[in-house]
């Protein structure tokens, strides 16, 4: 298949055994390319493993994963970002002890191969290509209103301002598919809109493709425009939001047998579940 034709990624009838336990049930589901596709699903549906199959800490037992053409079974994680593909973490995975502009440096220096090495090597060339990440990585800061921070530790931050250095640490990479694990926690209401808005205009402004995983349905509903329900591992519902979110499965899912007005509550407010 070409890279440039088809769907983005397939999973393909995924399956994750630890030990005895069938974490992933034949799990499959499509993402077209410029989506913003959310995976839900109550506590152990599977959702962190799935993300985790699709960014090569677990190797999955049967199925495959495609990504842009390309099976992703025997790809390592650090091929990941070279094939388009970047992730962040539910609790920020950051160097401490770095400041806020030299993490985006470094993701920056990982993507062009070239950088601060080879400045320090005085390759021809160099001291150029070092000044236009440093405009590129202020341009991200600025972008998530980090720039007032950029020469602090990322030990010295707010756990909401740590996660904007780590999705923002992300974009450098230039990925055509972002992985979020919990993006919005720790993030309050006017934090989270701006987050969604972002996402948005990334996705009209360059075709970024996105899965995330947010245990807010009403931010999540904000965002995406597709959904996946997980329920013990198996694909239970997926779709256009809308759809996805008033499915009598998923409702049961998340609710058990509710009466509809809690069904009702669901669709319109979200939960926290």
């Amino acid at each position: 298949m070409s890279s440039g034709n088809g769907p983005l990624l397939s999973v393909e009838a995924v399956e994750l055994r630890f030990g005895t336990l069938k974490v992933l049930d034949r799990a499959s589901f499509v993402l077209q390319r410029g989506s913003l596709l959310g995976l839900i699903g109550p506590n152990g549906a599977g959702k962190t493993s799935l993300f985790n199959c699709i960014s090569g800490l677990y190797r999955f037992d049967s199925g495959d994963i495609v990504l842009a053409g390309r099976s992703l079974a025997r790809v390592r994680p650090d091929q990941l970002a070279g094939l388009g593909l970047a992730r962040t973490f539910q609790h920020p995975a950051l160097f401490s002890g770095m400041s806020v502009l030299d993490q985006i440096l470094l993701a920056l220096d990982a993507r062009a191969r070239q950088g601060w090495c080879a400045q320090a090597l005085g390759w021809p060339g160099s001291s150029a290509a070092a000044r236009d990440q440093r405009r590129r990585a202020e341009a991200l800061l600025a972008r998530f209103e980090l720039s007032e921070l950029a020469t602090r530790p990322v030990a010295m931050l707010s756990l909401a301002e740590r996660r904007r250095v780590e999705i923002a640490r992300a974009l450098a990479l230039e990925p055509t598919l972002l992985l979020l694990d919990e993006p919005a926690a720790g993030l309050d209401e006017r934090e989270q809109g701006a987050l969604a808005r972002l996402l948005r205009s990334l996705r009209e402004a360059s075709g970024l493709s996105v899965i995330l995983i947010d245990h807010r349905m009403n931010w999540v509903r904000s965002v995406c425009d597709q959904l996946v329900a997980l329920q013990l591992g198996r694909v239970i519902a997926s779709g256009p939001t809308e759809q996805v979110c008033t499915d009598s499965a998923v409702i049961d899912a998340y609710l058990g047998r509710a009466p509809q007005a809690r069904a009702r509550d669901f669709c319109t407010e979200g939960t926290t579940h």
